[in-house]
């Protein structure tokens, strides 16, 4: 059985005791479920063997907000257990926590966060969908720290002077561990009420047991509120990159968006280019990536649309193009009676090869009472591989769980 280390649960439960109950507020909500799963392909080949799924399963979520300390944490713990014994039991973990410490009260603030989820192998095959087995996947844990000052010049202008130190850690030999750490200035100034411009340097030196990198980066940003929801935003720079193996390259970094709110519609335009952590790749990975999403709002339910292209590249990156579209709707039949539909396409080129993901989910909820739920589903994935590499198939998955919440 897989092993999960959450590496942050001591340090929260520390911050915890230690802060105090001064004007302090606490939320948290839980819930247990039990179902059972089929799925006719459990891993993922041209020759398939299905198996019978108990899947039992916890979630946490809690938010602690204190005059000096903020903590939040997000957690998902899923036992999978293979009846006829066609895969390896699994004991999957999802954690998004975070801590925040004002050591001195608006001047040095102390951060503390761990994420731990399922990655892709090769992160160039985009995000994991729960139709996905863990079969090409490993386990990534990143936890970080730091310590941030934060000078005010007056009140239009702020500055932040930070260090942080982060790991990235995975549980399986193939792929690389990684240790950043990054020094950075910034600085953001309210030019109108509606304007903000400001500026980062950054230096960031990352050591893996493979090879090490320092990178150089400086960008300016700005950001325009132009009505109620509605703004515009971007970050724009470059980035040097310097091998101790030797060889450097200089590449553009940009983070730019459009926001608008038309009643009950809302339009999002994004592009990115930035470095991204690759279990596979010994440096980071350059991502490019162009997406728009459109979410109408309805009085029962809503209805979103995707599209996003994404290049993969670097030092020791094979280069990946990949296009995703995505259509998800929700409705509520009846107030206890809820349904979700999605659908989903990924297409992958890489060097001359090309796969293509198809992505079904249906799924329907009932409420019971006492806080407790039932819930239907059935999802279905389609892998078309043009390469000799990669094999072909289907996986078709249906399930029932039952769940209460607390």
């Amino acid at each position: 059985m897989r092993q999960r280390f959450l590496l942050f649960i001591p340090v929260l439960a520390f911050s915890l005791l230690s802060s105090g109950p001064c004007r302090a507020e606490f939320e948290y909500r839980a819930s247990v479920s039990a179902g059972q799963e089929y799925n006719s392909n459990v891993n993922e080949s041209s020759k398939p063997k299905a198996d019978f799924i108990t899947i039992m399963s916890t979630s946490v979520q809690a938010l602690y907000a204190g005059p000096r300390l903020n903590t939040s944490v997000d957690y998902q713990g899923d036992l999978r257990l293979y009846d006829t014994g066609q895969r390896q039991d699994e004991l999957l973990n999802s954690l998004e926590a975070k801590a925040s410490f004002q050591v001195i009260k608006e001047l040095l603030l102390l951060e503390v966060a761990d994420s731990n989820h399922m990655v892709y192998y090769n992160a160039a095959k985009g995000d994991t969908n729960p139709a996905d087995s863990t079969e090409d996947q490993v386990n990534q844990n990143i936890l970080s720290g730091g310590l941030t000052l934060t000078p005010r010049i007056n009140d239009r202008t702020t500055t932040s002077l930070g260090y942080r130190a982060s790991s990235s850690l995975y549980d399986s030999s193939d792929a690389v561990n990684k240790l950043t750490q990054t020094a950075y200035a910034e600085v953001l100034h309210a030019l109108t009420p509606r304007m903000d411009i400001g500026g980062t340097l950054q230096y960031q030196f990352q050591n893996t047991s493979e090879g090490d990198v320092s990178r150089y980066m400086a960008s300016g940003v700005v950001r325009y509120t132009y009505g109620d929801g509605c703004y515009v935003f971007g970050r724009f720079g470059a980035v040097q990159s310097v091998y101790n193996a030797g060889g450097n390259t200089l590449l553009p970094v940009a983070s730019a968006g459009l926001t608008h709110t038309l009643g009950r519609t809302t339009f999002l335009l994004q592009a990115q280019a930035d470095y991204v952590d690759n279990p596979s790749s010994v440096y980071n990975s350059y991502k490019t990536l162009y997406s728009a999403t459109v979410t109408r709002t309805f009085e029962r339910g809503t209805v979103s649309a995707y599209a996003g292209y994404s290049n993969y590249s670097g030092q020791d990156t094979n280069q990946t193009n990949d296009l995703t579209t995505t259509v998800q709707g929700t409705y509520e039949l009846t107030p206890r009676l809820g349904s979700t539909l999605s659908l989903s396409r990924i297409g992958s080129v890489a060097s001359g090869d090309s796969a293509d993901r198809y992505y079904l989910t249906a799924e329907m909820r009932y409420q019971l009472p006492k806080d407790a739920s039932v819930k239907l589903y059935y999802q279905y994935k389609r892998n078309e591989a043009a390469s000799s590499g990669e094999s072909s198939y289907n996986v078709n998955i249906i399930g029932l769980a039952l769940s209460k919440s607390f």
